[in-house]
């Protein structure tokens, strides 16, 4: 007697679409109807448990592989953040260095106007040619 699809994977404890992709890649065997429903050997069931732990040790290899190559991306993250976040406090320092720049200018061209106004306000300014015109 054969089983279903749904009848086989409900036996086995999977689900119809991972015992179908089984079928499809030809780890287990079974039996295609003329309306197209899958007919499986019950005997084949017997193959799951082996086919499960295969489908784990490639999962857990995987997982390894993806959690060190993770690993490395994130290394790799959080070198450019901390270059990223060095490249931003030097340039927080030369921007205040800049304002401090910009302010001692503002302040020294006061003092020259202010410093100008006085002196040519107060008298007139002398002459440096002394035989010029009056």
């Amino acid at each position: 007697m054969q089983l279903t699809l749904g009848q086989a994977a409900k036996h086995a404890g999977v689900s119809k679409s991972y015992l179908s992709k089984w079928i499809r890649t030809g780890k287990i065997t079974a039996e295609r109807q003329p309306n197209g429903e899958f007919r499986i050997d019950p005997s084949e069931l017997d193959r799951i448990p082996d086919l499960r732990s295969q489908g784990r040790a490639e999962n857990s290899w995987r997982e390894r592989s993806n959690t060190q190559e993770n690993t490395g991306w994130e290394r790799e993250r959080d070198l450019l953040l901390m270059l990223l976040q060095d490249r931003e406090h030097q340039l927080q320092d030369l921007r205040q260095e800049r304002d401090a720049w910009r302010q001692q200018a503002e302040r020294a061209q006061q003092t020259l106007l202010l410093t100008a106004g006085e002196k040519h306000g107060e008298s007139k300014p002398k002459r440096w040619w002394r035989w010029g015109r009056p």
